[in-house]
């Protein structure tokens, strides 16, 4: 059988034509209209010229109309890009040029993001016309049935992610067919979630990331519903899965803070909610009062802890049963994979002694686009068990393991940050920050914080002459970075110290110290 939630669409398109997939507000489509929708998006790209392996971005905000266009630009036998509609213009650009995409699928009024790339694209409007557009996604779909059928298989690339680097502008990491079916095949077992088809999912985050789009092929795979919503106060998301019906609930910690944050929630919001089995949450640390919470609001729900990296897409869960018990674990590999905790020399590490995350398993993903050291610096060979060479990654996390082989996070080896469940490069809030006159310098790290996971300090210092304000930097960032890389600190400093030798490299390790120190005095 083909690995590809392409074929598992396909395959429901018959078997359950008529069940209901996609859901927001009124509009419900079944497995067989969504289908025949995504066949006529892979057919029309095919007629702009678009050849197996070119690469198609979809820059929408989260509606059942994204999730369309997606699984369409797969259909066309190309390598869909997803482009976070947070992100910007300088942002979008870089990945537009990064993997030289060829037609971009967008709303209408995100398409000037684009910039001067609006003439070298095929472009496709969502939600009214444009006149950069050769035609809309509406018109598309609503064509007479296609005959096109996809010629792929699973090892095919299927999708490029863009997430931030160490090493400052995003980098795109390259997905094939497999690694997508496999993640939602993995997730949907009976050994983790057990999603079946009378489960009702909640597509609450963003379809831009494998999380978010782990919902939708999981709920193609299982025969499931997809239901759509954005909530902007705590009590609509509850009303919502009231009346919904909501079976699975996926979060990110941060989010799963705010709904549960004592200062809004109240219990009655939870009143009458009966149908929830399970609550996930994954990108970050889950503070035990936010568990708390939600034990105590749900105490007939599950809930899954996960951990993992776009790299590899889930690592390790924690079972509910284990939530207590274990706080501060991230759990055990997940079905079908196994995590290595390797010290220096490679060699397993023996409990309570740290060493760094190394992932085996068919997620893991075919590297970074177009970038073979940074590949190489991750994704490495090692012997399996049988001696055989095999591809494993290197996660940059620091862990341990206890005696009876949870697995407890202890830091990273790089300088990334993770904040509001997004992995962000210092680097890139650096470089934009370094674009102000009077900032000759830049340094940002992250801080713990129960709520974000990790805030963004920005150490800035002034040119000789100048003066720096906090709100000034901020405004200025704010024009040129996505909300969640928006330091929540700006310190500014006098005199950066350099390193020795190193030509008036920053001291970022002094500049962090001296940024601590005054926070502790503020």
């Amino acid at each position: 059988m083909l690995s590809s939630p392409l074929a598992d669409l396909a395959d429901r398109a018959v078997t359950d034509a008529r069940r209901t997939l996609l859901v927001e507000g009124t509009k419900r489509l079944t497995f067989a209209e969504v289908h025949r929708q995504v066949l006529a998006i892979g057919a029309y790209l095919r007629s702009l010229g678009i050849a197996k392996g070119d690469r198609v971005a979809v820059l929408m905000g989260k509606s059942h109309e994204q999730a369309i266009a997606q699984l369409g630009a797969l259909a066309s036998e190309a390598i869909m890009v997803p482009v976070s509609e947070l992100l910007k213009p300088d942002q979008v650009r870089h990945i537009l040029r990064d993997c030289s995409v060829k037609a971009l699928i967008a709303d209408h009024d995100r398409i000037d993001a684009a910039g001067d790339l609006v003439s070298t694209l095929r472009i496709i409007s969502v939600g009214g016309s444009s006149p950069r557009a050769i035609g809309t996604l509406e018109a598309i779909v609503d064509a007479p049935a296609s005959p096109w059928r996809p010629q792929i298989i699973g090892q095919d690339s299927a999708a490029i992610i863009y997430s931030s680097g160490s090493t400052g502008l995003p980098k795109g990491i390259v997905l094939s067919h497999r690694n997508l079916w496999d993640g939602a095949r993995i997730v949907t077992s009976a050994d983790y979630l057990g999603l079946g088809p009378d489960d009702r999912l909640a597509q609450v985050m963003s379809l831009n990331f494998d999380y978010g789009l782990n919902q939708l092929y999981g709920a193609i795979r299982v025969g499931a519903e997809l239901h759509f919503t954005t909530f902007h106060f705590p009590k609509d998301l509850f009303v919502f899965l009231r009346a919904s019906g909501i079976t699975t609930l996926a979060l990110m910690p941060v989010f799963l803070n705010r709904l549960f944050d004592p200062r809004f929630f109240k219990p009655e919001f939870a009143e009458g909610i009966t149908t929830l089995k399970r609550i996930t949450t994954s990108g970050g640390r889950m503070p035990l009062p936010t568990v708390r919470a939600i034990r105590s609001a749900f105490p007939k729900t599950d809930l899954y802890l996960m951990y993992g990296l776009t790299e590899a897409f889930r690592s390790t869960y924690l079972p509910p049963s284990e939530v207590d018990r274990r706080p501060g674990s991230i759990g055990k590999a997940i079905p079908d994979a196994q995590m290595l905790v390797l010290d220096e020399h490679g060699q397993e590490c023996a409990p309570g002694v740290p060493g760094e995350l190394v992932h085996r398993g068919g997620v893991i993903s075919k590297g970074y686009w177009n970038a073979p050291e940074k590949t190489a610096e991750r994704f490495k060979t090692l012997a399996d068990p049988s001696g055989n060479a095999e591809t494993v990654v290197y996660s940059g996390d620091l862990v341990n393991r206890d005696e009876d082989g949870y697995i407890y996070f202890m830091g990273r080896r790089d300088n990334m940050i993770k904040t509001s469940g997004h992995r962000v490069s210092p680097e890139e809030i650096e470089r934009a920050a370094e674009q102000m006159g009077n900032v000759e310098h830049a340094v940002a790290f992250g801080r713990e914080h129960d709520v974000l996971g990790e805030e963004i300090i920005l150490v800035a210092i002034a040119r000789d002459g100048h003066t720096v304000e906090e709100a000034a930097v901020k405004s200025f960032l704010r024009e040129r970075l996505a909300a969640y890389m928006i330091p929540s600190r700006v310190l500014v400093q006098q005199g950066f110290a350099v390193t020795p030798g190193n030509q008036g490299k920053v001291d970022r390790t002094l500049a962090k110290t001296r940024a601590l120190e005054m926070l502790t005095k503020s």
